[in-house]
């Protein structure tokens, strides 16, 4: 999206400008757009500078001057953001009539990169492709929280940096805030990229607002689960094609088509940010929701295992802990002679214990006197008591003893 003619010298390496703060050697020109250029530059303290020349407009207009200004307060937003969620922004300066803006100069590579590497091992599996989209979810949220919409997200504004403390080796945040709209500033300067843009980008009866970063995100949500798939792609061989592709309910193709096995929270959730209809789609906090909730159901045990001495079972669902049960899976079973206790798998996945009554003593048929013995839990009785189960957790029932594994 253009928003003005213009036309601009190129500063050529080893020329400087200067703020009234600093001053910035040119090394290399790095990009050429419709309205900006930048620099690898080098400020006089001797810092790496991402310098962006925002180009001269062919007549000085308000709209060029509402652009500046904008510019100003999205930087002391996203200064208050933090660098650590969003590019760190130096400051937006004038010299000698024409504007630029001095960034943090990134190393690294962008997300594109990882969607789409040729190299095998890089490849991302399906852990590692949830926790980069619930990154992407939470960096999302917090521009939003801030009141700030991109209008702009595509995989090449997502930087990623290497992080060997991080769980999946690198972080990520997110970049060019060029074209960003704050509601109550009242600045509306969006843009939007082909095959990435909402449909609120092609109407002029409605706004692009925080529901169509939420299409986009929805839209690089597919396509990073997919490992590169686009979600119109079977449908659109053009932009005009994408632009009426995006309007129709039935244009997405269907994740469980492509995996039936595909996690259905998931799908539901990437097929409402994809809705063409905005006021139908989730906000950003609504999907970061979703998306913990579903990590935190994806790790829960399946399953548990009981471990007595060598010897184990698994439980892959509710089930009482008889006599005949430990007798079938166990050596040491002499001192249980009832039922014992109760596993219990809830419908939210969770797994439970609760001890059921013994009695004391009892006979057997030949007058020999048996003591039954309570189920303990770091030796607490826990008859007729629900207790959730954690790994590692010992059972008691006298002196035998049961190892509770909860991890799959």
């Amino acid at each position: 999206m253009v928003f003005w003619q213009a036309t601009s010298t190129k500063i050529k390496a080893g020329e400087y400008i200067s703020s009234d703060e600093y001053t910035y050697e040119i090394i290399k020109e790095l990009n050429d757009g419709k309205m900006a250029i930048a620099y690898h530059a080098k400020r006089s303290d001797g810092l790496d500078i991402f310098l962006k020349h925002t180009k001269d407009p062919n007549e000085y207009s308000d709209q060029y001057k509402s652009y500046v200004n904008a510019q100003h307060k999205i930087l002391v937003i996203l200064n208050r953001i933090g660098s650590q969620f969003v590019e760190k922004n130096y400051e937006y300066f004038e010299f000698k009539g024409r504007h630029f803006q001095a960034k943090e100069f990134l190393k690294g590579s962008d997300l594109k990169t990882k969607i789409w590497t040729k190299n095998q091992n890089e490849r991302m599996n399906f852990s590692t492709r949830i926790e980069v989209i619930i990154m992407l979810a939470n960096l999302v949220k917090k521009i939003h929280d801030n009141d700030l919409i991109h209008s702009d997200l595509k995989p090449e504004q997502i930087f990623v940096t290497p992080d060997s403390s991080s769980k999946i080796g690198y972080n990520m945040k997110i970049i060019d805030f060029d074209h960003s709209i704050v509601p109550s500033q009242n600045i509306y300067i969006p843009a939007g990229t082909p095959t990435w843009y909402s449909p609120e980008h092609n109407r002029e009866d409605k706004r692009v607002g925080a529901y169509s970063d939420i299409f986009t995100l929805g839209n690089m949500f597919y396509t990073i689960i997919t490992g590169g798939l686009k979600p119109f792609a079977d449908y659109v061989s053009s932009d005009s094609e994408y632009k009426s592709a995006i309007t129709k309910t039935n244009s997405v193709k269907e994740l469980k088509i492509l995996n039936p096995n595909f996690p259905e929270v998931l799908s539901d959730l990437i097929k409402s940010m994809l809705h063409p209809n905005f006021e139908k789609r989730p906000t950003s906090a609504e999907v970061c929701s979703t998306l913990e909730k579903f990590k935190k159901d994806l790790e829960k045990p399946k399953f548990i295992k009981i471990f007595m001495g060598s010897k184990s079972r698994i439980i892959t669902n509710s089930e009482k802990f008889t006599r005949a049960l430990a007798k079938s899976s166990f050596d040491n079973y002499k001192e249980i002679f009832t039922n014992q206790f109760e596993i219990i798998l809830d419908t939210q996945g969770d797994w439970f214990i609760k001890g059921l009554p013994v009695p004391k003593t009892a006979k057997t048929k030949t007058g020999e006197s048996v003591f039954f013995y309570p189920t303990k839990i770091n030796e607490m009785d826990i008859t007729n008591k629900i207790i959730k189960l954690e790994d590692e957790m010992v059972i008691s029932i006298g002196k035998i003893q049961l190892k509770v594994k909860t991890k799959n």
